[in-house]
């Protein structure tokens, strides 16, 4: 009885085109006084349009556009010192790991593999995972937690009921699992092991 109605009430949510990406640019920008040159903006839309993960990446981008711009300018220059829509998470992931210590950056690896699983075929994915899960296994509470914070504070992981017994941990974009070239080899170098 109840299937007609889910039937009638789904609504289909496509990838968005052309014309609505830039509105989802330049609209939140006007509101706020922002000028960005629109051959970034035309860059940025052809950057992402058709990309799986689209949306995630474009919020990345604009986040990183807006912390380097120029007062209330954002300009052909800044954008390419973000390395665009497809590159700015991964240039953002490397540079955060290539200023750690490197005994953080094994904790950081470590991490990052527990909150990975492979899917059918070749693919990757994130997970959602406790973050009492990460204690276990011989290494420091105190080297976790750090590596933990600064990912977090670089917008890297995203934390669900933070202070709480049931606080958890994932990687905060989807496509970072996809386009950070040093996570791909980690992942394709477990997957041989295992």
């Amino acid at each position: 009885d109840l299937k007609p109605l889910f039937d009638h009430a789904q609504v289909r949510v496509t990838p968005m085109g052309a014309p609505e990406l830039r509105e989802a640019i330049e609209e939140p920008a006007r509101q706020v006084g922002l000028k960005i040159e629109p051959r970034v903006v035309n860059a940025l839309i052809n950057d992402i349009l058709g990309y799986d993960a689209a949306l995630p990446l474009l919020q990345f981008t604009l986040l990183r556009l807006w912390e380097l711009r120029d007062h209330n300018r954002v300009t052909w220059d800044i954008y390419q010192q973000t390395g665009g829509g497809k590159e700015a998470l991964e240039r953002s992931a490397e540079a955060f790991y290539k200023e750690l210590p490197a005994e953080l950056q094994q904790t950081m690896r470590r991490i990052l593999l527990r909150m990975v699983r492979p899917r059918a075929g070749l693919e990757f994915t994130s997970k959602r995972i406790r973050r009492a899960e990460l204690y276990p296994g011989g290494e420091a509470d105190y080297r976790i937690d750090e590596v933990v914070a600064k990912m977090l504070k670089a917008r890297l992981l995203r934390q669900t009921d933070a202070g709480t017994a049931d606080e958890q941990l994932e990687v905060a974009h989807e496509a970072l699992v996809r386009n950070w070239r040093r996570l791909v080899d980690w992942l394709e170098a477990e997957r041989e092991q295992l």
